[in-house]
């Protein structure tokens, strides 16, 4: 797990200097699991659950940390690691209908690589920057579709969920 070993590696620096900025680059899919995706989500959710505890472990030495969700940006990601199955099995309609909007939007992603950039470096001046940032409206869309669905998940299940406890 790259990201772990290069914090290992930097965190002695950064408690004896007692300072310092971590921003860990996950993926909207760390924040939403799309179909198709299910092992890159659950890396990218893994990175996220990591820097989430790190974010609170190094507060009192001063060391931030953030986790980044990009949407879609128009880099060559895609084009590089983007493998589909050759033989589509009809049970998975609704993951390679995901994976072929994410094809036929090579490209024409609306994330811009440069602002993004330029935002991740204003972010990094920021005193306190937040421990979830998000990129890109896409990645607001999805987050803000996922905020909702788990906020209606925990009404429906909370009274019975809750009565679960030891009565004291």
């Amino acid at each position: 797990f790259g990201a772990a070993r290069v914090v290992k590696a930097a965190f002695p620096y950064l408690r004896k200097q007692r300072n310092g900025y971590i921003l860990n680059v996950a993926s909207i899919s760390g924040f939403c699991g799309f179909p198709g995706y299910a092992s890159y989500s659950g890396t990218k959710f893994a990175l996220a659950g990591i820097s989430e505890a790190m974010s609170s472990e190094f507060a009192d030495i001063n060391v931030k940390v953030s986790i980044l969700y990009p949407g879609r940006f128009r880099t060559s990601f895609f084009d590089e690691n983007q493998h589909t199955a050759k033989d589509i099995i009809p049970d998975y309609s609704s993951a390679i209908s995901i994976i072929k909007m994410f094809e036929e939007g090579k490209g024409k992603q609306a994330g811009d690589p440069e602002k993004l950039s330029d935002f991740i470096i204003k972010l990094s001046d920021e005193e306190k920057p937040p421990t979830h940032v998000f990129a890109g409206k896409s990645a607001y869309d999805y987050a803000q579709q996922k905020i909702e669905a788990v906020s209606a998940d925990i009404n429906k299940t909370k009274e019975k969920g809750a009565a679960t406890d030891f009565e004291e």
